[in-house]
């Protein structure tokens, strides 16, 4: 995903968020002077990074909480993530501060 980009100007802060396989959620923290311009722009960069089998969805909030640790979290990733190992098995992983 790249996030280097001036679609981002009008943004205060962002996450993004994928609990479901084809779907992301990208939550922001508009500036003031973040228009309607601002969010077609966000959201063709967005799908263009994404690709045309994930739907993107653009939802406003008042602010993104961080992490216990007094971290901020960019990604959130809600799936499982399937890691191969060396006998051809799958391990699974999922995150513990999701699950809380």
């Amino acid at each position: 995903m790249n996030i280097d980009t001036d679609a981002f100007d009008n943004v205060k802060q962002f996450q993004f968020y994928q609990e479901k396989v084809g779907e992301v959620i990208l939550n922001i923290v508009r500036k003031p002077a973040f228009s309607k311009q601002d969010a077609e722009y966000l959201y063709r960069e967005v799908s263009r990074s994404c690709g045309d089998d994930v739907r993107i969805t653009i939802r406003y909030v008042d602010n993104i909480p961080l992490t216990a640790r007094g971290k901020y979290r960019y990604f959130v990733q809600g799936l499982p993530i399937h890691f191969s190992d060396r006998e051809g098995g799958i391990v699974e992983h999922v995150s513990h501060d999701l699950l809380a």
